[in-house]
């Protein structure tokens, strides 16, 4: 439920920027019109169907706990950490602290005794208490979500044998994903800058890693939800490296 929600901001930009494209298409091209409006039907469905679906109350803050008046107004009371609260922005438009609230409550979860002694924690004293919490730990959760595990974190001693085989075997896949993202990413953004589904695929899972490292402060949970929007990054970096080398090889042939 909860990834659902994270999906409904990706889909909702996917309809806004496909569907002008594919009706301006399906007019000017009349042998083409059902297979655009088609599509558009579905990136029109895919954000109304993420809305309609079920929350997970876990992490809803109600207007008791948060303290907020019929007008909509009052101090933020959810609490997120023993004996510490979610202090609601008034600059901040109601939608966006309420998300940042339901994000800030999904960390704070990793804070109680049942993870405290799971092993790959990091960050966990690092909570949030108000949007300008989140927005000051964004940098760090770039960080963790692009390069972490960090080589410090290698060849340290897990919690089960299990456990530090998968830092060595994930320090590998490391060094594989640092070259592409490090150098790859800057030369696929100069190559494709123009083109605006390397944007939109980009952006997607830039966002959703981030929004997972805010989330996560375990590093295994971490590395199986971002895996996906990683490797698409990596994918794209590789690509990037690949093409530009290719290209300067048929520059050097006679």
């Amino acid at each position: 439920q909860y990834a659902f929600q994270l999906l409904l901001l990706p889909a909702c930009a996917f309809a806004l920027l496909c569907i002008p494209p594919l009706v301006r298409k399906a007019r000017n091209e009349p042998s083409a019109s059902w297979h655009c409006m088609a599509i558009a039907g579905i990136a029109l469905i895919m954000p109304l169907a993420l809305a309609a679906a079920p929350r997970d109350i876990r992490i809803e803050p109600t207007p008791v706990a948060a303290g907020v008046s019929s007008a909509g107004t009052g101090t933020a009371k959810t609490e997120i950490t023993t004996g510490k609260n979610w202090q609601s922005s008034a600059d901040m438009p109601a939608i966006i602290d309420r998300a940042l609230a339901r994000l800030a409550i999904a960390r704070g979860a990793y804070a109680s005794e049942t993870y405290k002694a799971a092993g790959s924690m990091i960050d966990l004293d690092r909570q949030f208490y108000s949007a300008a919490d989140v927005v000051a730990y964004l940098p760090r959760a770039l960080q963790i979500g692009l390069l972490a595990p960090f080589p410090s974190q290698w060849f340290t001693q897990g919690t089960s044998p299990g456990g530090t085989t998968m830092r060595i075997v994930a320090g590998v896949e490391m060094l594989i994903i640092y070259p592409m993202l490090l150098l790859g990413l800057p030369l696929a953004i100069l190559r494709w800058h123009r083109q605006l589904e390397f944007w939109y695929a980009t952006g997607c899972c830039v966002y959703l890693i981030v929004t997972y490292a805010m989330v996560t402060p375990n590093l295994g949970s971490l590395y199986r939800m971002r895996y996906g929007y990683l490797m698409t990054l990596a994918a794209t970096g590789g690509a990037a490296i690949f093409t530009t080398l290719q290209e300067r090889r048929r520059r050097r042939e006679p």
